[in-house]
């Protein structure tokens, strides 16, 4: 299965994902703001496609694997189609200290456009997560090893919907009229794969 390019286990991870995911779409190579600027006239400049998407190069980073909600944009305003919800980086084999930082950074910079995003490295055709991962990975929300079994899939769906369900709390929370939020937390999961 080693054989596999990066573009093909994505397109993979996206048909395991459609399958098991009800209500959201999941599509490899989409673009997402990282930066929304405002003009020397204070209006926002948006440099969107004509459906919507933001534009790579653009403000927009693009995204080895997306799941997303979409949605109708008025004509009246300026609105982006496209409510995400996890963002997945999917590196082979490998993920050196360089490759943990960028990919951490990027995360920090989508987060601080859409709050409730969730960002998940997965890293195919290793068993184990490297300490320097998980010590640069700060901004990640999980970071998995994918092995390309029944259980390797399966596990990470039910990361994915979990990822999901904490997304749709975050926005809530955040957004929500009638929620009183008393405590706020982050957990913890550390997993050991079975051989």
């Amino acid at each position: 299965m080693s054989s596999l390019t990066h573009d093909e286990i994505a397109k993979k991870i996206r048909d395991k994902l459609d399958k098991k995911l009800k209500n959201y779409e999941t599509k490899v190579k989409k673009n997402l703001l990282y930066n929304i600027p405002i003009d020397s006239k204070g209006e926002i400049e948006l440099d969107l496609k004509e459906d919507g998407e933001a534009k790579r190069g653009h403000n927009a980073f693009q995204q080895d694997i997306l799941v997303y909600e979409e949605k109708e944009a008025r004509s009246d305003m300026c609105e982006v189609k496209v409510i995400p919800r996890v963002a997945m980086e999917l590196s082979m084999n490998k993920v050196s200290t360089h490759t943990a930082i960028q990919y951490s950074k990027k995360a920090s910079m989508l987060k601080s456009i859409y709050p409730y995003l969730r960002y998940i490295l997965v890293i195919f055709g290793k068993s184990e997560i490297d300490k320097r991962v998980l010590k640069h990975g700060e901004d990640f929300d999980a970071i998995v090893t994918l092995k390309n079994d029944r259980n390797g899939w399966q596990t990470l769906a039910e990361i994915v919907r979990r990822q999901i369900r904490i997304s749709e709390e975050i926005r809530k929370a955040l957004f929500g009229r009638d929620r009183h939020i008393a405590i706020f937390e982050k957990k913890l999961s550390v997993k050991k794969m079975e051989e």
